[in-house]
């Protein structure tokens, strides 16, 4: 395998909830994801990493945005990349609609991307300390959950 697709399947879910909680409209997310991993494979192919891929799919949503000068529909939300298959994917699913937009986007940076809190402040314009908080936050729901509360 080379290392484009090990960067691809270890990004492709966070990076697509991280388009949808922007976006809210699963078909534009789509879009931007495409796009995104097409510029990454086509000029930075010996450059990846996680905080170039949210930067780059940051900026295309922004483009869109600013080109179509209209609000982002924010009805009927539909996540539509494919399942695994395996339950645990599911239950991640019921998990992460526990948390609003914004603590799911943090939550996915840091827990599946793997990136520091500098990077998704440096990403998403947070504070360092109020991603810690966010972050800290969506893991207690997530526990209290687990644990039946």
């Amino acid at each position: 395998m080379d290392k484009f697709q090990v960067f691809f399947d270890q990004t492709k879910k966070g990076f697509y909830h991280y388009l949808l909680s922007l976006t809210r409209d699963s078909a534009l997310a789509d879009d931007i994801f495409q796009e995104t991993y097409f510029k990454i494979l086509k000029k930075y192919k010996d450059k990846l990493s996680p905080m170039l891929l949210y930067k780059i799919g940051k900026n295309l949503f922004i483009d869109e945005y600013n080109r179509n000068k209209k609000h982002i529909n924010t009805e009927n939300i539909t996540l539509s990349y494919e399942q695994t298959g395996s339950d645990n994917s599911m239950e991640a699913d019921a998990l992460l609609a526990l948390l609003d937009d914004e603590e799911k986007k943090l939550f996915l940076m840091s827990a599946v991307d793997g990136l520091k809190y500098d990077e998704i402040s440096a990403i998403t314009g947070i504070s360092v300390s109020n991603i810690k908080v966010k972050i800290f936050r969506a893991r207690k729901k997530i526990q209290n959950t687990l644990k039946g509360g």
